[in-house]
């Protein structure tokens, strides 16, 4: 809308057309706006959105090139004023087939063209500046990344007074000490907890009443608070989700609209290197207290790479990326009941990071997923020199599930139970999501023996035998009432072979 605003409509587009655009709308009242602002610059308009497959920064450079392409071709009427030399430089960034001076200096060139053609200085727009950085960090080549958009971007907005009116970079996260601004030293930066701008980044609680009222939906207020208000703004106002609001008002259902589609990768990978303090404030924002935990103002993804000081960015990131907030004391809480969905499927259901995810597939009784991913886990991460005694499996095992105790779930072994002792055992408690016991049994085969038949016979036959002790003995049978399902497996080794048998039994 900022640039439906300020933008000089080119033909086809008129000015006609974006007043009817600003029709009824707040800023029309403000003819003072309107006089000396509307419809006024020549815009350069970048979105650095949908960067998300780019593994690669060869496959960056190449989407991005695209973008500049599509940009100069947006702004192709200007071609007529440039000399032959402007021309050349022009069509050759059109063409997509860039250089490096031509992709560094490609917006910095715009900006002069556009102000040449207009006779009017230029405001740039940058939507998600820091996307890129996100995704280098994710595919490990930050520092290729940030050091092409830091020349890329300090070209247009440093030192090019004469080009440009004024610019406006929007993102999530506040990386201008660490990132590719920070050559720039005439940044105002707004974030939401100052009190300028702060209604700017959501719907206030007046905005929404109207909003329900106009959908006739003023009786679900405040289900709608519970689940999307709560995030704690400048001058102590709270706002709601935008995005949440639109979705429920179009669906008519209140549920997570806003979930995760790829953005927060990083927050994710950090989970695993989060320390156990961490996990325990965690466990507290969970059950609706508040932490005190101080935020900084800048992400330093280098502090990231370094693994670091991981939990003190992982809070800034949790806290610009939207899913904590900060109560009236200034401490962290989770904003509502949204959010907290979100953080509870990445407690209970954490796919990106490979432990976490074997102990979910195994709670949630996916057993061939589980087998397939475990005998994968088990030739990359065992040596063969590790895991010589049964013992050594054991404990092996053990510390893998570990993850069950910080979910919540009572990790036991080598215990009495029904007509025997087990390996191991994954017991719910009332907390826990899946509500699933786990009784696992472990068969070492030695590397060689009597029997001759194949390696992989025998680990079967040696499963099947622990998973038929598991039942025979009937270790499950002090469950708690609560339980709903119980998963056994039986499980063989020898060296870095596997073979799991296993059931998912629904009463016993």
């Amino acid at each position: 809308m900022l640039k439906e605003f300020f933008s000089i409509p080119i033909y086809p587009d008129n000015e006609k057309y974006r007043h009817e655009l600003f029709r009824d709308t707040k800023i029309t009242e403000r003819s003072y706006l309107l006089d000396s602002h509307f419809c006024k610059y020549p815009v350069i308009f970048l979105s650095l959105k949908g960067f998300d497959g780019c593994n690669t920064w060869s496959k960056m450079e190449a989407l991005l090139c695209h973008e500049l392409a599509s940009l100069y071709n947006k702004h192709d009427y200007i071609n007529d004023i440039l000399n032959d030399y402007e021309k050349l430089k022009f069509n050759k960034i059109r063409s997509g087939e860039l250089e490096y001076a031509d992709k560094v200096k490609s917006l910095e060139n715009l900006s002069k063209y556009l102000k040449i053609y207009h006779r009017r200085r230029c405001i740039v727009l940058i939507d998600e500046y820091d996307h890129p950085l996100e995704i280098a960090y994710r595919y490990q080549y930050y520092e290729e990344a940030c050091g092409f958009f830091s020349s890329l971007f300090g070209a247009l907005l440093k030192d090019n007074d004469d080009n440009l009116e004024k610019a406006l970079l929007v993102g999530v996260s506040r990386i201008t000490k660490s990132g590719y601004l920070s050559g720039l030293n005439n940044l105002s930066v707004f974030p939401m907890y100052v009190d300028k701008f702060a209604t700017q980044f959501g719907f206030t609680e007046d905005e929404i009443s109207i909003l329900l009222q106009h959908y006739d939906k003023m009786e679900r207020l405040n289900e709608v608070k519970e689940w999307y208000d709560g995030y704690r703004a400048g001058n102590g106002i709270y706002l709601y989700n935008p995005w949440s609001i639109n979705q429920f008002i179009d669906t008519n259902t209140l549920k997570a609209h806003w979930v995760d589609t790829g953005g927060t990768k990083a927050i994710k990978d950090l989970l695993w290197n989060s320390t156990e303090v961490f996990k325990k404030n965690t466990t507290m924002l969970l059950k609706g207290h508040a932490i005190k935990i101080g935020i900084k103002e800048d992400i330093d993804y280098n502090v990231l790479i370094q693994k670091s000081n991981i939990d003190q960015v992982f809070w800034n990131l949790l806290y610009y990326a939207g899913y904590l907030t900060k109560d009236e004391n200034d401490d962290l809480c989770i904003p509502n009941m949204e959010v907290s969905m979100e953080w509870q499927e990445w407690l209970t259901n954490c796919n990106s990071f490979e432990l976490d995810s074997l102990l979910s597939l195994l709670l949630q009784g996916k057993l061939s997923e589980f087998k397939e991913s475990f005998h994968i886990f088990i030739m990359n991460a065992l040596s063969c020199h590790d895991v010589l005694v049964e013992s050594n499996y054991h404990l092996f095992m053990l510390g893998m599930f570990h993850q069950a105790y910080c979910r919540g779930y009572k990790l036991m072994s080598n215990r009495e139970a029904g007509e025997g002792r087990f390996d191991l055992k994954i017991e719910p408690t009332e907390k826990v999501n899946f509500k699933v016991g786990v009784y696992m049994e472990f068969k070492v085969l030695p590397k060689r023996g009597k029997d001759e038949k194949p390696l992989n016979e025998r680990l079967q036959n040696s499963a099947n035998e622990a998973l038929e002790q598991i039942k025979n003995k009937r270790y499950f049978s002090g469950l708690p009432k609560f339980t709903k399902q119980c998963v056994i497996c039986g499980v063989a080794f020898q060296g870095k072979n596997v073979c799991i048998t296993g059931e998912v039994l629904n009463q016993w």
